[in-house]
């Protein structure tokens, strides 16, 4: 009865040409990548514009950017634990809080207006999704099983990531099929006009690149290069001014909770745990870094007086103090500016990357990571193809300088005869392609890597190409020629595929292990859950129990030290995982409401699942 009221009133609205607002994702992220999309509201809609009911619809996508999240972290929900309803106390609460708290800047962006129905025209007509063909099988035969989900290369490996969970979920239903991929390319064009605040930028920054600390110094040139490099990309920021002040502003935001400030002495040399960074990259730093955020010019100039000394911030911004403006951050950033002048001290950041604060750092720092994602996953790949892990370099100089590898100069503190073999080996951009192919099958349901009528192969062969462009993967020059599979139709006079060789570049190990870094959490919380599948070899078990054991396993590791990156103990993370063991035909629902687990009969031994562990293994950092 409530639904058949809704639907009538949503038609209503549509009729009189109303504004609907519509949360396409249901709920609030709790990682900060975006959620599966719903689609109830939105095929309604749909609905009423096939049938006539409604002439047609504009779609205007909406994105809504905080630099510090008004309703609190969520904690205790990442850790495993179950989520609070919400009290009309609790509510006041949260009001009150709101108005006696400083939460930053909220910015607003609307993309561009579209026709829904040149949408649906569009996505019904686009070959890669073959929703035609579908529309012409009026009665189709039963739903693909589990085991057969990914039947072909074609099906595998185009469209959004997504849109496959999409496509084998929904067969039997043509219109939910359409709803579906309709809600997955709005989420995709809500993405396209989101801003990054400065919040995100510099925690993106933390987690990723300096982890274990930096000098305020490279951290705000870092900032801007970063922020240059998206601004490049076609991307948007949602501040302007001196980037100095903006980074002292985003570690007020953060508060003591997520990073931790301390100053040192240069002429210190004694073994603390925030000991001063020297210049990054080994260069001179007789140097300055422009960037333009929001069409303005910022200049950061670097000084040192010999190679290996500390990087001065005499010299770093040139702070106007008579736009200094009133506010929390005022004391930080008059502290940081008497330091800046005073050649002999410097101010430190270090991220807060233990539990439970890890995860409210890493839901700010996620925001950038879909700009980065598939550079992620190729970057991740390499390391299968070589048959080695990167992490073990990061932990090796941590452990042997106590100082991490982005405050080092790779060309001169890396010898290649220090290094394993493997990771010396060239390998061949097209295994390159296919191997990432691969792993973002496996990633599918988490993250949205593509529109839906983009080929996800040409994003993943760009995505190497940029990996190239930043000098994180070298070409030697000489290609492997390699003859056409598809020997059909083949001219004597065409030219068989050049196939380019590549290595990796030490020299720029740091950027290239950050690069692994952004989704490192994600492959090595899969990991983790698929080593918990061989409890289902002695039978079905609760899902909560399941998830349960998978949280303490991840837990474990981190107390052993063994874990890469403890952000992968999320509930979000082993909640996805087994959604991908799913539908990948790993595991099963059964039980009352579906709510136990069981493996399937072609995962039923202790070798099919020890191999599917291997096989998610290889792609570890």
């Amino acid at each position: 009865m409530f639904f058949f009221y809704f639907l009538q009133y949503i038609s209503e609205l549509l009729k009189r040409e109303q504004v609907l607002e519509v949360f396409i994702e249901g709920t609030r992220t709790r990682s900060g990548f975006p959620t599966r999309p719903k689609t109830g509201i939105l095929s309604i809609v749909v609905d009423s514009v096939d049938s006539g009911t409604v002439r047609d619809a504009t779609l205007v996508p909406v994105s809504i950017s905080f630099e510090k999240l008004i309703d609190g972290h969520f904690h205790s929900e990442m850790m495993g634990a179950d989520k609070r309803p919400e009290t009309f106390l609790g509510a006041i609460r949260t009001t009150c809080k709101i108005f006696l708290g400083y939460y930053g800047h909220i910015r607003v962006n609307f993309g561009v207006p579209r026709s829904l129905k040149k949408t649906l025209t569009d996505l019904r007509s686009s070959p890669l999704l073959s929703l035609s063909q579908l529309a012409e099988q009026i009665d189709l035969p039963k739903a693909p099983s589990n085991a057969d989900l990914i039947t072909s290369q074609s099906e595998k490996f185009s469209g959004s990531v997504f849109s496959h969970s999409s496509v084998t979920a929904s067969r039997k239903n043509v219109n939910r099929l359409t709803n579906c991929l309709l809600a997955e390319h709005l989420v995709y064009r809500s993405l396209q006009t989101k801003v990054f605040m400065s919040t995100n930028v510099l925690s993106f920054l933390l987690i990723h690149r300096y982890r274990s600390g930096v000098s305020l110094p490279v951290l705000v040139v870092a900032f801007e290069e970063l922020v240059k490099e998206l601004l490049d990309r076609k991307w948007d920021v949602g501040f302007s001014g001196d980037c100095y002040n903006v980074v002292i502003h985003a570690l007020t935001l953060f508060g003591p909770d997520l990073v931790q400030t301390t100053y040192e002495d240069n002429n210190n040399n004694h073994k603390a745990k925030n000991k001063e960074i020297p210049c990054e990259l080994g260069q001179s730093c007789h140097e300055s870094v422009s960037a333009k955020v929001n069409g303005k010019k910022v200049v950061s100039k670097l000084s040192t007086s010999g190679e290996g000394d500390f990087v001065k911030a005499e010299k770093l911004v040139n702070l106007n103090k008579s736009q200094s403006r009133n506010g929390p951050d005022d004391l930080l950033l008059a502290s940081s500016n008497s330091t800046a002048v005073d050649n002999n001290r410097y101010m430190t950041v270090i991220p807060n990357v233990k539990f439970p604060y890890i995860f409210e750092l890493a839901y700010y720092g996620n925001a950038l990571a879909h700009v980065y994602a598939l550079e992620s996953l190729a970057a991740l790949t390499v390391g299968a193809v070589l048959n080695c892990r990167f992490s073990d370099i990061e932990l090796e100089f941590i452990a042997g300088s106590g100082q991490s590898i982005n405050y080092v100069t790779p060309a001169q503190s890396i010898n290649s005869h220090q290094l394993p073999p493997s990771m010396l080996k060239e390998f061949s951009k097209n295994d390159l392609i296919v191997r990432t192919l691969e792993l973002t099958d496996l990633l599918r349901f988490d993250l949205i890597l593509c529109d839906v009528t983009e080929e996800l192969e040409l994003c993943v062969f760009e995505a190497i190409d940029r990996l190239l462009a930043q000098n994180c993967l070298l070409g030697n020059g000489r290609h492997v020629r390699k003859r056409r599979t598809n020997n059909d139709d083949i001219d004597d006079n065409d030219e068989t595929e050049t196939n380019q060789l590549l290595h990796v570049n030490f020299g720029a190990i740091h950027d290239f292990i950050a690069k692994q870094s952004i989704l490192g959490a994600f492959v090595e919380g899969y990991v983790v859950a698929a080593t918990e599948l061989p409890t289902l070899l002695h039978g079905p078990m609760c899902e909560k129990l399941f998830k349960s054991n998978v949280l303490q396993a991840a837990h474990d590791r981190n107390n052993k030290g063994s874990a890469t990156r403890i952000e992968c103990a999320s509930s979000e993370i082993v909640r996805h995982a087994i959604h991908s063991f799913e539908m990948n035909g790993v595991v099963l629902r059964c039980g009352e409401d579906n709510r136990s687990l069981k493996l399937s009969e072609q995962f039923s031994t202790v070798e099919a699942v020890a191999q599917y562990v291997s096989y998610i293994s290889q792609y570890l950092m």
